[in-house]
């Protein structure tokens, strides 16, 4: 996570745990690639932003090969 700027403290919609977000390019999401369908699925299911636990399951971290 960017240590410049400080995340807000969110909950997750999907399973209630309380976790950091920085809404922008840094936070640990930006670590996870989202197919474009699973992104409109978020969108549709969710309020709010998932949190480390529960957005694997939507997607995949990135690794040098699939960046």
């Amino acid at each position: 996570m960017n240590e410049s700027v400080k995340p807000t403290q969110k909950i997750c919609p999907r399973c209630g745990r309380t976790f950091g977000c920085l809404h922008a390019e840094g936070c640990w999401c930006f670590d996870f690639v989202i197919t474009p369908e699973n992104t409109e699925k978020l969108k549709n299911t969710y309020n709010n932003c998932l949190c480390p636990e529960c957005l694997p399951l939507y997607g995949e971290k990135k690794t040098t090969g699939n960046v």
